[in-house]
């Protein structure tokens, strides 16, 4: 394993590696001949998952609006969302051709495309990192580091095919490991290490590491098996060079099972679990577990489908599935589909909350990678959290939800409140496309505006937030490639109220 340094200041005080290295994950490959810790499983909802906090939807709604088209390449996909940590920008990593791209208060930059797709992000002080994957690729597994500039550089060369990286305090650790190959490893920046890697502090064994987040003090490891067979997804949680597995159960001879996603809410651990099928990698079953630090309970359960993503947002859990859906978990433990989302995704891969009020969404779309933006109305519920720094293995005996049922009122950061809107500012020009675009056409509009929602959602489908002024709703209206001719020329007053209203968010009202 080669290890690249990237001038990186000393992270602060971290884990120490002594002790002799652990082997994890067992089965073949050097991992073998350890003792895991079971837990076990409650079936249903129960008093474990109470340890989550009560849901507490926006009473007044979400906006939806398509944020950015990363790609239009068939079967393109967002692989990752992350804030950057000096500036307002979102990161958008997305499949195929390991593209990084940032965008900014409408403001796209193009900064990386890397050799192999991106499959994780983390966050250490000011800088971002990213780990990639190619299943099918010995060597892939490689981590990369993004200065204040947004350039990325390699950071570590990894012989494995996939790793998975995540930040405990101020310390970067690294998870890699591959099908039928060799046994996964641990490598960490830690305090001491020159901000270099310290690579291998750690074997896991037979297995695949495909997701990680700090939780109780320590990183909380999900994997798969190496086996091409198929196998049993696994937890693995420890720090340093010592690493404990907890059995998931599941999988076996006809389905590979692995942790797709990890999500820490407080003194709460959801753990989503995809079963594929080991040959063609096609998603046939899925689980979302919670943890409460001894003792899992199943959340929900899919059929034909997988959940691939998790994100908390108004104290609500979140999951989106490789059948493109968006499900939430409600108050009473049921779980619903979200509505309302542009278009009609085809797979879910990345969900990122940058704030209270906003949920960005990275999908597999009819027409390539999207990044899609749900906005809370009232301006979303602020929850008190902990996560990750509960060093004690039990739980809090009772937790304590947000004391107010009722969202707070607080600004809504983005869309600017004070700024167009579709109602005002977009609308009135629609009159002009209805007569056209309301008998079956493409972008179909409602007979005389008369549905309002309905409209904007269609509209939003010609708008492009990356680049607002490709967007088709400019585009085709000013007469590139529309079978009616232009309605309105570039610089015209409908062309700069429309072009405003993209880039000021695509508000509804």
């Amino acid at each position: 394993m080669k290890i690249r340094s990237m001038g990186v200041a000393a992270l602060g005080a971290g884990v120490a590696l002594s002790g002799a290295l652990f082997q994890g994950c067992g089965g073949s490959g050097g991992g073998g001949g350890f003792a895991s810790t079971a837990a076990p499983v409650v079936s249903g909802i129960g008093p474990v998952s109470s340890g989550l906090p009560t849901a507490q939807r926006d009473p007044a709604g979400y906006d939806w609006h398509v944020f950015h088209e990363a790609n239009t390449v068939a079967g393109g996909y967002v692989t990752s969302l992350a804030t950057a940590p000096t500036s307002t920008a979102t990161v958008i990593a997305h499949a195929p051709l390991g593209r990084i791209d940032s965008l900014d208060q409408g403001l796209l930059r193009s900064e990386a495309s890397l050799v192999f797709d991106v499959g994780s992000v983390a966050q250490v002080g000011t800088q971002l990192f990213a780990a990639t994957r190619n299943a099918q690729r010995a060597g892939a597994g490689d981590v990369y580091a993004r200065d204040d500039q947004g350039r990325w550089s390699l950071a570590l060369d990894v012989p494995h095919a996939q790793s998975v990286i995540a930040a405990l305090g101020s310390d970067l650790y690294c998870f890699s490991g591959e099908r039928a190959g060799r046994p996964a490893t641990v490598s960490a920046i830690v305090s001491g290490s020159n901000g270099q890697f310290v690579a291998d502090i750690a074997v896991l064994g037979s297995c695949v590491p495909t997701a990680a987040v700090a939780f109780r003090g320590e990183l909380w490891v999900g994997a798969g098996s190496s086996e091409r067979s198929g196998g049993e997804a696994k937890l693995l949680h420890g720090a340093g060079a010592q690493w404990k597995e907890i059995p998931l159960g599941g999988g076996g001879g006809f389905l590979r099972d692995e942790v797709t996603a990890l999500l820490a809410v407080g003194d709460s651990l959801v753990v989503a679990i995809g079963s594929f099928d080991p040959v063609s990698d096609q998603a046939l079953a899925g689980r979302v577990l919670h943890f409460d630090g001894q003792a899992f309970d199943t959340l929900t359960t899919f059929d034909q489908e997988a959940p691939l993503a998790l994100a908390l947002q108004d104290a609500t859990v979140y999951v989106g599935t490789s059948a493109g859906a968006l499900r939430f978990r409600e108050a009473d433990g049921s779980w619903s589909d979200e509505t309302g989302a542009p278009g009609t995704p085809r797979a879910i891969h990345a969900l990122h909350a940058p704030t209270p009020a906003e949920l960005l969404v990275g999908v597999r779309g009819a027409r390539g990678a999207q990044v899609l933006r749900r906005i809370a109305r009232s301006g979303g519920v602020v929850i008190p959290t902990t996560q990750g720094t509960t060093p004690a293995p039990t739980p809090t005996p009772t937790p304590t939800p947000t004391p107010t049922p009722t969202p707070t009122p607080t600004p809504t950061p983005t869309p600017t409140p004070t700024g167009p809107t579709y109602a005002t500012h977009v609308r009135p020009y629609m009159f002009d496309c209805q007569s056209c675009h309301a008998g079956g056409r493409q972008f179909l509009l409602s007979n005389n505006l008369s549905n309002n929602q309905a409209d904007y959602t269609e509209v939003l489908q010609e708008v492009n937030m990356g680049t607002p002024a490709s967007s088709r709703l400019l585009t085709r209206a000013t007469g590139q490639g529309h079978g009616g001719g232009a309605r309105f020329n570039v610089g015209s007053q409908p062309y700069n109220d429309i072009l405003a209203w993209i880039q000021a968010g695509a508000r509804f009202q």
